[in-house]
């Protein structure tokens, strides 16, 4: 009974961590081949909230 939980245990921890380590793995093939739309969408928004900066400087920079 106690090698069979051993055992059990041991097969847990071995698939438990080779899916994590799977996961891992797809998400820098996905950086890799360019897919990272999560990176895209960051740098949109940084370069959206850039423009807004600029916008509301110019607006209140006195004439």
């Amino acid at each position: 009974m106690n090698m069979k939980r051993i055992l059990s245990s041991c097969l847990l921890g071995i698939l438990l961590t080779s899916s994590v380590l799977a996961e891992r793995a797809c998400a820098q093939v996905e950086v890799i081949l360019g897919n990272n739309h999560q990176h895209e969408w960051r740098e949109r928004e940084q370069g959206r909230l850039l423009w807004l900066r600029r916008e509301r400087e110019e607006r209140e920079r006195p004439k």
